[in-house]
């Protein structure tokens, strides 16, 4: 019989929006924790808890390093947390609850050194000096706003000011932005008051749209904030003017509040009502045409939607856009892109996770102070008060806000907090059934193929289950001949023994295993037309 061969497994991905049976056969049609990197299919790794049990539910990370060492602050629904990795406190501002709720949230910035963390209702709040002995604080000259009692929905920071976007003074306006005084380092900035002629301090309108403005972040020297229906840049110019506001993006819009990300030499990636875009401030484009688009929208819950967010893992070059699955509260799911390959993943986030925070996330991370250096001067190798962690050894901690509240180290191991999950990958209306004279795949979609042996190529840690079948019909459901263990360590072959005219296969694992396909052979043979 002849032997039909697929490779390069890893270069298209899992799409869903092109019928199956006009797709490459390199492509795959359905995939749940995976990923795909160099030419391969892979096991996506799971998450691990670590620094033991949060004092409460998380709903928003932020990692605080300083000179000697790193703390991350997180923020529940009412109270303020902080972890030195090993210990947890609450620094909530004296004999005060917090009044937040699972859509607004907590957001802030790192700003001169300084976590700002800001929840639309309350006065934003400081951190310092970060330390779990320290509590918030009121961020000092909030007071100077013009009017008594202002809040913004969101605080960003951008060069040495700190933004302030949909703003409620006598009343909210979701279209006013404004920008404070700038700050000397290491210093929150001294004045909001936008009448005061001797401060550089300004609130404007973004009226030009009615939507809502949303969130902000830098693109080199710009800017690009963002609202629910345009886009703009803003442009330090100096002067009385300060900053220049341009329209980028006419009549498209981001989803909700932290749904965009800066991508290395790409420029920022950006979740729109409808679509995932990446634009350098001049070009735009889809990642999810033709692949995604139209079943990841309509598997996002509809009134929990403003709860996605994105988060980028620098290490592994990829873009999570999490989000809430039909049903849920808050986000269950990530799709993933990978901005080296262009390839689009997939990750259950094994229960409904509020945010994920990036920074370093490394218990042993404490800095070694004279009180805790138990060397003799003699032998101490040591430098006293030095850095025990590397900032530019970043990881992802991920926030379990349902059931039982935990952090967890994502990117670890091949479980989800030490319990089993299922990974695979499918492609079903398999039509080719060779190669043509110049190499290219030879398509049938009307012959009956007959698949006697299935021949893996991949490697694993373990046994994985490897599922043949297929349909005689385009829109009949698959019947599927397996499981067949197959371990690649031990096993050449599967004998599948399946008749169809659109073959199917689904790789699995359901264990403590790792695995790659890097492709398959198919021992095809053809047994007549249908």
């Amino acid at each position: 019989m002849p032997i039909v061969t697929v490779t390069n497994v890893g270069a298209l991905g899992i799409m869903h929006d092109i019928p199956s049976y006009e797709l490459p056969p390199e492509a795959f049609t359905l995939g749940a924790n995976v990923r795909f990197k160099d030419n391969r299919a892979e096991k996506f790794l799971g998450h691990k808890a670590v620094f033991g049990a949060p004092s409460g539910a998380p709903y928003f990370l932020l990692c605080c390093p300083s000179s000697s060492a790193v703390h991350w602050l997180y923020g529940g629904l009412t109270k303020v947390w902080g972890t030195d990795m090993t210990s947890h406190a609450d620094i909530s501002k004296t004999a005060t609850t917090y009044t937040t709720n699972q859509d607004t949230k907590w957001n802030g910035v790192m700003f001169g050194g300084i976590p700002v963390i800001n929840n639309g209702n309350e006065v934003p709040q400081v951190w310092a000096p970060i330390s779990l002995t320290q509590l918030l604080i009121d961020i000092p000259n909030w007071g100077t706003w013009p009017t008594a009692n202002t809040r913004c929905r969101v605080l960003r920071s951008f060069r040495n000011f700190l933004i302030a976007m949909d703003i409620t003074e006598a009343s909210r306006d979701p279209l006013a932005l404004a920008w404070s005084h700038p700050a000397p380092a290491g210093a929150v900035p001294s004045s909001w008051n936008y009448t005061d002629p001797t401060k550089d301090a300004t609130k404007i309108q973004l009226s030009e749209s009615g939507g809502a403005i949303l969130d902000c972040l830098r693109l080199g020297g710009t800017n690009v904030v963002y609202k629910e229906d345009w886009i703009y840049s803003m442009q330090f110019v100096g002067g009385e003017e300060i900053f220049r506001f341009d329209t980028a993006f006419r009549d498209i819009g981001m989803m909700a509040t932290n749904c965009m990300a800066f991508v290395p030499g790409r420029g920022h990636l950006v979740v729109t009502h409808d679509d995932i875009v990446i634009h350098d401030l001049k070009n735009m484009r889809s990642i999810l045409d033709g692949r995604r688009r139209t079943t990841l929208f309509a598997t996002i819950d509809a009134s929990s939607k403003q709860r996605s967010f994105v988060v980028v893992d620098y290490k592994r070059t990829e873009v999570w856009f999490c989000y809430p699955e039909t049903g849920a509260v808050q986000p269950t799911r990530a799709l993933t892109w990978n901005w080296v390959t262009e390839q689009l993943g997939d990750r259950q986030l094994g229960a409904e996770t509020a945010h994920i925070g990036l920074g370093v996330v490394n218990p042993s991370a404490v800095a070694n102070t004279w009180d805790s250096d138990g060397n003799s001067w003699d032998s101490d190798l040591t430098i006293w008060d030095q850095r025990t962690y590397d900032p530019a050894f970043t990881s992802m901690l991920m926030g379990r806000s349902a059931a039982t509240a935990a952090l967890y180290l994502a990117d670890e191991t091949n479980q989800f907090a030490g319990s089993n999950f299922t990974s695979f990958v499918e492609r079903k209306g398999i039509s080719i059934v060779g190669k043509d004279r110049q190499g290219n795949p030879k398509v049938d979609l009307n012959s009956v193929k007959f698949i006697s042996r299935v021949l893996p190529r991949m490697k694993a840690s373990g046994a994985v289950q490897i599922y043949v079948g297929g349909q005689m019909d385009k829109e009949a459901a698959i019947q599927w001949n397996g499981p067949f263990n197959f371990n690649p360590n031990t096993d050449l072959e599967i004998f599948a023994d399946v008749t169809a005219r659109l073959p199917a296969i689904r790789v699995e694992s359901t264990a403590d295993v790792s695995w790659e396909l890097y492709g398959y052979d198919l021992d095809m043979k053809i047994i007549g037309r249908y």
